[in-house]
């Protein structure tokens, strides 16, 4: 199952409080280790130790992600630009549409 399935589930246990609280707080942010989620990762590690500062680990990869999300927008651009038109969005609903 994809991990990012995964995280409503935990969410939804969380609501139903039927798991302790702090154990379901720890499955989470031990998911959210193999994702690029590192924002809330970092949210939830506070959580989990308020008062200390997130790993260093964490920081690193959110300069990484960053990095690949800004690498990844610019590969992107010109399919973003063409797409972000009213007539080619048009077309492409008509076509997705008719099948």
């Amino acid at each position: 199952m994809d991990l990012h399935l995964v995280f409503p589930l935990l969410e939804f246990l969380s609501t139903r409080r039927i798991y302790d609280e702090s154990s379901l707080t720890e499955s989470k942010y031990q998911l959210l280790q193999n994702t690029n989620m590192v924002d809330f990762t970092i949210d939830v590690f506070r959580s989990l130790h308020p008062g200390e500062d997130a790993p260093a680990a964490l920081g690193e990869k959110r300069e990484d992600v960053v990095r690949q999300l800004n690498y990844l927008q610019q590969q992107s651009s010109q399919v973003i630009e063409i797409f972000s038109k009213q007539d080619v969005t048009d077309v492409a609903e008509k076509n997705r549409d008719s099948q």
